[in-house]
């Protein structure tokens, strides 16, 4: 079991990275998961997360991008629902690195991939 040391206190995290009690999450604990994954939040950082904790609280599960997108532009504008801006501030995927900093479940499954989203060409 991985520790993480947040304000003088200890989490437990689960293999993957991820709390193992979600209700301990606070921001002190996204700064210090934020800096295990090499980022430097931001208030953009944030606005993201905000979106992400609201969306779970709200429908008990975490969004898919496509959803977490919608929310997004919902409530914060076209130019922040991009797939450009969400990986500029979270370069290995916001379904990844921003579920885990915003102390969510990663989603499950995203089946509704959008068109920019599918492969071409022969699956090995």
């Amino acid at each position: 079991m991985t520790v993480l040391y947040a304000n003088t206190l200890d989490y437990r995290l689960t293999p993957s990275g991820r709390l193992l009690d979600l209700g301990q999450w606070n921001e002190d604990v996204a700064y210090s998961l934020a800096e295990k994954e090499g980022i430097s939040l931001t208030g953009e950082h944030w606005e993201v997360l905000s979106v992400m904790r609201l969306f779970y609280q709200e429908y008990n599960v975490s969004p898919t991008r496509k959803l977490l997108k919608k929310a997004l532009k919902d409530r914060l504008g076209p130019e922040k629902a991009t797939d450009a801006h969400l990986d500029a501030l979270f370069p290995a995927d916001v379904q990844i690195q921003g579920t885990r900093i915003a102390g969510i479940p990663e989603p499950l499954l995203d089946a509704e991939l959008e068109p920019a989203h599918y492969t071409t060409g022969a699956v090995s």
